[in-house]
């Protein structure tokens, strides 16, 4: 695309948005370590210089991009556990990033009963296996992405992923209500971290497939949303076991 400078509020906004986009295409495409402001560039028929008046970095695109991403997850998150019968919650931080809740609805008073563990997971699981690329990125946020960022932008950064990535809270506490705030803050960060970790196991590239199956012939690659279902479904039945 020919580069046109951005003159309006709204044209920069469909910059970065294509900006983004083109990172997440080349991230289909490509490892990230492969990927360099040169080649984000290309894709789009910028020069360089062009691309560095939207972003510092290739860290910054990407931590842009989970963040878009992110929140897109959350909404879809929401919106189909309200079809299913839950309530809606909303989660702020305050000026010193620590979490207060606002609730809409509210799910305390919403008559629907909570699904069983099963139906949860599997919900859950379904809308996660939609959202590769925000796992993607997420394995490589604090080893390689952070680290790129200087100390002011992560604040920024942290503090609009966590006032997003809380708005499930409430849902999780519908689901486990015995769950203090804290653990169940717990449980939305560890359901990420393994999602992260089982995503970039089961969309091993070729090459790593190879080595796999040479080290071990009988290695079986498993798929990522039923293995991530069984996952939450032990989880949340253990959690319960262990209440009773």
């Amino acid at each position: 695309m020919e580069f046109k400078r951005a003159r309006t509020e709204e044209q920069k906004d469909q910059r970065l948005k294509q900006i983004l986009q083109a990172a997440e295409d080349l991230l289909q495409k490509y490892d990230y370590a492969e990927i360099n402001m040169k080649l984000i560039a290309e894709q789009l028929d910028y020069t360089r210089a062009n691309l560095y008046k939207y972003y510092g970095s290739k860290e910054e695109i990407y931590s842009a991009l989970f963040q878009r991403q992110l929140h897109t997850w959350i909404e879809e998150t929401l919106r189909c556990f309200a079809a299913a019968g839950y309530g809606s919650g909303a989660y702020t931080t305050d000026a010193g990033g620590q979490a207060k809740t606002a609730v809409r609805g509210t799910l305390c008073n919403n008559p629907a009963a909570p699904l069983n563990d099963a139906k949860f997971a599997a919900l859950w699981s379904e809308i996660m296996g939609r959202y590769g690329i925000m796992l993607k990125i997420d394995s490589l946020l604090s080893a390689i992405i952070e680290n790129h960022i200087s100390f002011e932008k992560l604040i920024e950064f942290k503090s609009t992923i966590m006032n997003d990535f809380y708005r499930l809270l409430p849902l999780i506490r519908q689901q486990v209500p015995f769950f203090t705030e804290g653990e169940a803050k717990d449980f939305l960060y560890f359901q990420l971290l393994h999602a992260s970790a089982l995503y970039m196991n089961v969309q091993a590239r070729h090459r790593e497939q190879k080595l796999l199956k040479i080290c071990d012939p009988d290695y079986n690659f498993i798929e990522f949303v039923p293995t991530f279902q069984s996952y939450l479904h032990t989880q949340l039945s253990g959690l319960r076991a262990r209440k009773d």
